[in-house]
């Protein structure tokens, strides 16, 4: 079960990223200084924390 949410999460956040609407779904405007972009941030460390659960329950080593 926590794979299969790890994985619709990380997938989520790969479309949220991509940006497929061009601009038209976002949190947080880019367009706002400094904070425009932290939602894009997140994402990325979202992503990078499910892939890593994931691969950790797959029992996949991965360097550190």
């Amino acid at each position: 079960m926590k794979n299969l949410v790890s994985i619709v999460l990380g997938a989520f956040c790969v479309l949220y990223i991509a940006n497929l609407g061009c601009g038209f779904l976002e949190f947080i405007p880019d367009n706002i200084p400094i904070v425009g972009n932290l939602d894009d941030a997140s994402a990325g460390a979202i992503l990078v924390a499910c892939i890593k659960n994931v691969t950790n329950n797959l029992n996949i080593k991965t360097e550190s």
